[in-house]
């Protein structure tokens, strides 16, 4: 009996190479809109600006 029950064919090979690819672009996408884009305040990086407004609201209360 062989130890592979299932052969995936060429096609579903490329497909899930394909969806792999596809989440791949997502996360570098988010990524990028995140962390290196998108500057505001005078340059600072947007989710710091938030992080450091959230520690002054706790810091002041």
């Amino acid at each position: 009996m062989p130890l592979v029950l299932w052969e995936p064919t060429v096609l579903q090979i490329l497909l899930l190479l394909l969806v792999v690819l596809h989440e791949l672009v997502l996360q570098a996408l988010a990524f990028l809109l995140q962390v290196l884009m998108l500057p505001v305040h005078g340059g600072r990086n947007h989710l710091l600006v938030a992080r450091n407004v959230h520690l002054e609201e706790l810091l002041m209360s």
